[in-house]
C-alpha cells in the first residue's frame, strides 16, 4: 500500500506540479496521536449552528481512531462555534442582498441603453452562494453581466503578463461606444460610469435605513450597517464573450498604461467543482471554512495570501482524494492535515497552478523570503504538532 501511495503522489506531482508530499502514513498518524493530547475545549463556544451539522454527522460512516476523532471533533467543534455563519445572521443579511439587488435591476432595464448593450439578469456569486462564507456576513458579490458578439470581439493578452492576468477586451460593436476608448479597447471605469447614476438613484429610493453608495472604479458597492453587523454588496460588471466571462479588474500601472482592464472568471465553473460531491458529504467546505476563519485570526501570517489561494490548493487535493467518503467528517483530520501538508509544499516550491489555467503559477510576484516565512510557520505546525493552536477565534464577530 505505501509503495501504492508512493507512486499516487508521483503521478500527482506530475499533473499539478506543486504537490509533492514526503511523508508517511505513520508520520501522519504520530500527527494526529499528538493532537489527542491537546485541550479539546481550548476554542470558547459562541453558539451551535444547525447548518450542515446533521449532514456532517450523517456522513460519517468509517470507524476513526481515538485519536483521529478527539481531532476531528476539535475541527468540527471550532467549526460550529466560530467559523460557520449563524443561519439567523446570514438570513438577514440575504434578504437585504434581495433587496437592494431587486431596486437596482428594476433601474438598470427602465434605462434602454442596457438593453442595447444586452445586458442579462444579475446574479450572486462568490462565497456565499458556495456556502463558504466564515464568521458573519462581510461582502457580497453580483455580477452585472453583458453579452457581446464572440465575433464582434477581440481579447488581447499583454505581452508581460501570464495567462490569467489581465487582458485587453476590443470591439467595434457601436453599442459599446461610450464604453471604449480611442482603440476601440472597453474600458471598466466607463461602463461604472454608465452604471453609477441608477446604481445612486436605486439605493435612495430603497426602504432599507443605513445604506451608503460606493463607486470604485471596478465596481459599485453598498456598505450596510443593520443591527450592529456590518457588511458590503459588491456590484461587479461582467463580460460574456461565447461560454467566457471576464469582470472587471484593479487597474495596474506598472503593467499597463490605462485602465481597461479585465480578467477572466472561473467561478461559475469552481461552484459547480464545489458541488460535484454527493449532497451529503460536505467535509471539503468545512475545511476549506475552518481555515478561512483561520486566516482571519493569523493575518500576519496566513494573510500573505488571499482566500482564493487556499480555494485552489483544496481544488487540487479533491481531484487527489476523489472518493466521497475521503471528505466524509470522519477523514476531516486527516484532510485538514493534508491540506496543511500540501500548502507548505507550494510555498517551498513557490508554485502553485491556477486551477483551470494550468500554466499560471498563482504565487508568482509574491515575495520568496514571505513565502519562505509562510512555509516555515506551516512546516512547524505541522512538524511540531501544533495543528490545534491554529483554532483561534480572536477575530471579531461582528
Amino acid at each position: 500500500m505505501e509503495a501504492v501511495r508512493s507512486l499516487q503522489f508521483i503521478l500527482r506531482g506530475c499533473c499539478c506540479q506543486c504537490f509533492s508530499r514526503c511523508r508517511s502514513k505513520v508520520s501522519k498518524k504520530k500527527m494526529v496521536d499528538s493532537e489527542d493530547e491537546e485541550d479539546t475545549n481550548s476554542s470558547p463556544v459562541r453558539r451551535t449552528s444547525g447548518r450542515n451539522v446533521a449532514a456532517l454527522e450523517g456522513s460519517s460512516k468509517n470507524s476513526p481512531s481515538k485519536s483521529e476523532e478527539s481531532l476531528t471533533n476539535q475541527l468540527l467543534s471550532y467549526y460550529r462555534s466560530y467559523a460557520d455563519v449563524e443561519p439567523l445572521e446570514m438570513r438577514e443579511a440575504m434578504k437585504t442582498l434581495k433587496i437592494v439587488k431587486a431596486g437596482f435591476s428594476q433601474h438598470l432595464w427602465k434605462n434602454k441603453i442596457f438593453k442595447e448593450l444586452l445586458m442579462c439578469q444579475m446574479e450572486e456569486t462568490g462565497s456565499s452562494t458556495d456556502g463558504l462564507m466564515v464568521v458573519f456576513p462581510q461582502n457580497f458579490d453580483v455580477l452585472i453581466p453583458f453579452q457581446l458578439d464572440p465575433e464582434k470581439c477581440c481579447i488581447d493578452l499583454h505581452e508581460s503578463m501570464n495567462q490569467h492576468s489581465s487582458v485587453l477586451l476590443k470591439t467595434a460593436n457601436d453599442s459599446w461606444s461610450k464604453v471604449r476608448d480611442n482603440d476601440n479597447y472597453l474600458v471598466p471605469s466607463k461602463l461604472i460610469e454608465i452604471l453609477k447614476d441608477d446604481f445612486e438613484g436605486a439605493v435612495c429610493e430603497c426602504t432599507i435605513d443605513c445604506l451608503k453608495p460606493v463607486i470604485y472604479e471596478t465596481r459599485l458597492a453598498v456598505d450596510i450597517c443593520r443591527e450592529f453587523k456590518n457588511f458590503s454588496i459588491n456590484f461587479i460588471p461582467a463580460l460574456r464573450i461565447g461560454t467566457r466571462e471576464f469582470v472587471a479588474d484593479k487597474p495596474d500601472a506598472e503593467k499597463l498604461s490605462g485602465p481597461f482592464q479585465w480578467r477572466e472568471s472561473f467561478s461559475l465553473l469552481e461552484t459547480k467543482r464545489m458541488n460535484q460531491l454527493d449532497g451529503n458529504v460536505s467535509g471539503h467546505k468545512v475545511i476549506l471554512k475552518i481555515f478561512k476563519a483561520i486566516r482571519l485570526n493569523f493575518p500576519l501570517q496566513f494573510g500573505l495570501l488571499s482566500s482564493y489561494h487556499y480555494k485552489t490548493i483544496l481544488l487540487h487535493l479533491m481531484d487527489f482524494q476523489t472518493n466521497a467518503s475521503d471528505w466524509e467528517t470522519s477523514a476531516i483530520s486527516e484532510r485538514f492535515i493534508d491540506f496543511l501538508i500540501d500548502l507548505g509544499s507550494c510555498l517551498k516550491d513557490r508554485n502553485l497552478p491556477h486551477y483551470f489555467v494550468k500554466q499560471c503559477n498563482l504565487l508568482e510576484g509574491l515575495s520568496p523570503d514571505a513565502t519562505e516565512k509562510l512555509a516555515h510557520f506551516v512546516n512547524q505546525i505541522v512538524g511540531h504538532h501544533e495543528i490545534s493552536s491554529l483554532l483561534k477565534s480572536d477575530y471579531p464577530q461582528h
